[in-house]
C-alpha cells in the first residue's frame, strides 16, 4: 500500500463527483418526492481522507463520508431499514442518470459502499455512513447488524472522538508524523485482503497508531 498525494487528481475528481454531482442530485430527488425542507442533512469528509492519510492498496482507496441528518420525515425516523434503502436507491438512480461509472450501492454493516471499477479492479470507493440526531441531541449511526440471513437495522452511538482528537493533536512534529504514517500503513496493509465486513474500522487502526506514536516518543 502507498500513500496518495494530497492533491492527487483522481482523489479530487472523486470528491467532485460525490459532493458536486451525486449529492445535489439526491437532494433534487428528495425535494421532488417529499417537498422542501422535509429532509435536512450535511455531508462531511471524515477519516483518513480528511487527514491526508489515504492509502492505495489492492482495492484502490476509500473516500469516507458521513451524511448527518437534522430533519427526517417520521416514517424514516422510525424505520432504519427504509431510511437506508431510500438513500441506496437514490444514489443508484443518481449515478445512472449522471452517467457516473460506479457499482450499485452495497449495504455494508455501517455504510453504503459504491465502487469505481477499472479493468476489473477497484480504483476507489465511497463509504457513506448515515447519521441522525437522537432524543438527547446526539448523533447516532445507522447500522445493519447482519446475523446470518437476517438483517437488523438500528442506530448505535458514535465512538467518542474527543479523546482521540486531543491525542491526535500531539502528533505534530515531523518525526511523529512520519512515524504515524509508517505505523498506520502497516496496520492497514495487514487487513487489505480481509473481507470488508470483517476489517477493523480505519478509525480504530488510526487510533491504535496514534497511541503507539505517543508512547514511543513520550509525547
Amino acid at each position: 500500500m502507498e500513500y496518495l498525494h494530497r492533491k492527487d487528481k483522481k482523489k479530487t475528481s472523486a470528491r467532485e463527483d460525490f459532493e458536486k454531482r451525486l449529492l445535489p442530485k439526491v437532494r433534487e430527488y428528495l425535494r421532488k418526492d417529499f417537498g422542501k425542507k422535509k429532509w435536512v442533512f450535511n455531508e462531511s469528509l471524515v477519516g483518513s481522507t480528511k487527514r491526508n492519510l489515504v492509502l492505495v492498496g489492492n482495492e484502490g482507496f476509500d473516500m469516507d463520508y458521513q451524511l448527518r441528518f437534522d430533519c427526517i420525515p417520521d416514517k424514516y425516523l422510525k424505520d432504519a431499514k427504509a431510511m437506508k434503502e431510500l438513500f441506496r436507491n437514490y444514489l443508484n438512480k443518481a449515478k445512472k442518470e449522471l452517467g457516473i461509472a460506479l457499482t450499485d450501492c452495497e449495504d455494508s454493516t455501517h455504510v453504503l459502499t459504491m465502487k469505481k471499477i477499472v479493468n476489473t479492479k477497484v480504483d476507489y470507493s465511497y463509504d457513506i455512513a448515515i447519521l441522525r440526531l437522537n432524543e438527547c441531541g446526539q448523533y447516532v449511526i445507522l447500522k445493519n447488524e447482519k446475523q446470518g440471513r437476517q438483517d437488523d437495522y438500528h442506530y448505535v452511538p458514535l465512538p467518542d472522538c474527543g479523546d482521540f482528537n486531543e491525542r491526535y493533536k500531539k502528533v505534530k512534529t515531523q518525526e511523529a508524523w512520519a512515524l504515524l504514517r509508517d505505523k498506520y500503513k502497516v496496520k492497514k496493509g495487514k487487513y487489505q485482503y480481509t473481507n470488508q465486513d470483517d476489517r477493523p474500522a480505519s478509525f480504530s487502526l488510526l487510533g491504535q497508531a496514534v497511541n503507539e506514536v505517543i508512547q514511543k516518543l513520550e509525547l
